[in-house]
């Protein structure tokens, strides 16, 4: 019967570790995506000469404009 209650105990903190690791990588990888994309509009923009204007919430950007100087 321990024995039993011991697998189950593994099993069940293995399974507990396992969400939290894909829950994890899951997050990270939305804001690494998130700095991706908000690098790479940014880095556009001031090669076409202008200065970004930029918002976000949270991973989410909600604005975004290239001012062009002239």
């Amino acid at each position: 019967m321990k024995l039993i209650k011991t697998i189950s105990t593994r099993r069940l903190t293995i399974l507990i570790s396992a969400i939290l690791l894909v829950v994890g990588l899951f997050f990270g990888l939305q804001f690494y995506f998130s700095y991706l994309e908000t690098k790479t509009l940014a880095e556009e923009c001031y090669d076409k000469g202008g200065m970004p204007e930029l918002k976000k919430s949270g991973v989410k950007i909600i604005y975004f404009s290239c001012e062009m100087d002239g």
